[in-house]
């Protein structure tokens, strides 16, 4: 099976480099294009996330010049109720956060 347009959720957790990493080798090997979209809530612009949060875009950027990946960068609607339906459907394959209690409150939940 072929994927033509592969979506990843980014935020700016710990575990988000390895879910962009995946998300590259993924789109890289199929041909794909990557649709990241940013997921952080507002409290992550605050505290210990706020650097990665706010170099969100340069960092999904910088990767996918290294993998030589065609990418496209979303900021989630973070007042609409349906925000992942805005996206997920577009995809043949969506990767995801895993739930984190670290994440709570600086991750829109959907």
């Amino acid at each position: 099976m072929s994927y033509k347009d592969i979506l990843v959720f980014l935020d700016g957790s710990t575990d988000n480099d390895a879910r962009m990493e995946f998300a590259f080798s993924l789109a890289r090997a199929h041909g794909a294009r990557l649709t990241g979209v940013d997921v952080d809530a507002a409290a992550a612009f605050e505290g210990e996330w706020a650097e990665r949060a706010k170099s969100l875009a340069e960092t999904f950027h910088a990767g996918a010049n290294r993998s030589d990946v065609r990418v496209r960068y979303k900021i989630a609607d973070r007042d609409a109720a349906g925000w992942k339906d805005f996206y997920a459907h577009y995809a043949d394959l969506l990767i995801a956060t895993q739930p984190n209690q670290e994440a709570f409150g600086r991750v829109l939940s959907g």
